[in-house]
């Protein structure tokens, strides 16, 4: 994502869903969910002016791969709040508010299926809700005396324009879209990239600023993916381990593993007198806190081999591991007397 600065006041709320690949939710195939359509009083429609190739017209929820429930959309149709429309394969279709104060144009490109859930003034605003399953809608609002209030809906995200602008949003179905500016654009988009919540609401993240002739796409929503966690949770139940697995989790989840020396182990520490085994003697959490792990780390020195841990530190497991073969078995033999030659082995075929 790039972004510069500034002017008008339209909002982009980028919505993150459950998923996944971190993450984003498909484009159902028959379409978007039907939202709530606010009940139309008819203070505003929509007038198609130009129309090219095959454009649909249906109402909400309508399945768009069966012919039932469709009619053919003409130039001088209207459309209100509760319709739907699919645009084909080189198709398109231009649409006017009426009345046009303030003149708003909306162009929906081929192979775009919308739904318009709210279509009407209210509050001095001419509100406008619209949701794009797929495909690319392009608008322009110029200045009037009747405010505008647009959002267009995607399922990944949401882009609330309050203001003066020429934009787009491009979104192809499968998580990917593309928010504009135009260079003719006399405003800015804010971005606004939020978080969903374990009840299903959204709580803001960080946001951006698109100015005329930038855009924004989803690989600024995949950012998420990389951010920390505030703080750490401790998964093992402390006191239901005992031995190596304890030592274990007491290590990692203090973050102290990293102070072993090179070829070290952990069977040494914490009063262990058993390291053939693999196994310490089992400790009570309660009685151990960071200093006295520190002294053992520091009391541990020098570089030695894993004897009691077939296979090296990277396991957890009690006991040796049985053997499969000659190979493997000098292997080990090697680890428990500190080879200078491991990493190397030669299996035989």
């Amino acid at each position: 994502m790039r972004t510069r600065r500034m002017l008008t006041t339209a909002m982009l709320a980028i919505a993150f869903l459950p998923s996944p690949q971190s993450t984003w939710a498909d484009t159902p195939a028959s379409g978007p969910a039907a939202p709530v359509v606010n009940p139309d009083d008819g203070s505003l429609v929509y007038e198609a002016v130009e129309l090219q190739g095959n454009v649909r017209v249906a109402p909400t929820g309508t399945d768009p791969k069966v012919k039932t429930g469709w009619t053919q959309l003409k130039i001088g149709d209207t459309v209100k709040a509760g319709q739907q429309i699919s645009v084909g394969i080189r198709s398109k279709v231009k649409l006017v508010a009426r009345p046009a104060d303030p003149p708003t144009v909306l162009l929906f490109d081929r192979l775009s299926l919308v739904n318009i859930s709210e279509l009407q003034i209210k509050d001095g605003a001419a509100r406008s809700r619209i949701q794009l399953a797929h495909g690319a809608v392009r608008a322009g609002v110029a200045e009037g005396a009747t405010r505008s209030d647009m959002e267009i809906e995607s399922p990944v995200a949401v882009l609330s324009k309050k203001g003066t602008d020429i934009f787009g949003f491009e979104y192809d179905g499968n998580g990917q879209f593309r928010m504009f500016l135009t260079e003719q654009g006399r405003g800015l988009i804010q971005a606004i990239q939020t978080q969903s919540t374990s009840f299903g609401g959204l709580q803001n993240f960080r946001s951006r600023f698109v100015t005329p002739g930038q855009f924004i796409t989803h690989q600024m929503v995949r950012a998420i993916d990389n951010v920390q966690f505030d703080r750490t949770i401790n998964v093992n139940d402390v006191f239901g381990l005992g031995g190596a697995d304890q030592l274990f989790a007491l290590l990692n989840d203090r973050g102290l593993g990293i102070l072993l020396n090179p070829g070290g182990n952990w069977t040494n520490l914490l009063g262990n007198n058993n390291a053939a085994t693999g196994t310490v003697t089992p400790t009570d959490p309660t009685q151990q806190n960071d200093q006295s792990v520190l002294q053992q780390l520091n009391n541990t020195s020098g570089p030695r081999p894993t004897p009691g841990f077939i296979g090296g530190d990277f396991g957890i497991g009690q006991g040796r591991l049985p053997g499969i073969g000659r190979a493997r078995n000098s292997f080990f033999r090697a680890a428990m007397n500190g080879s200078k030659g491991l990493g190397r082995t030669n299996f035989k075929r």
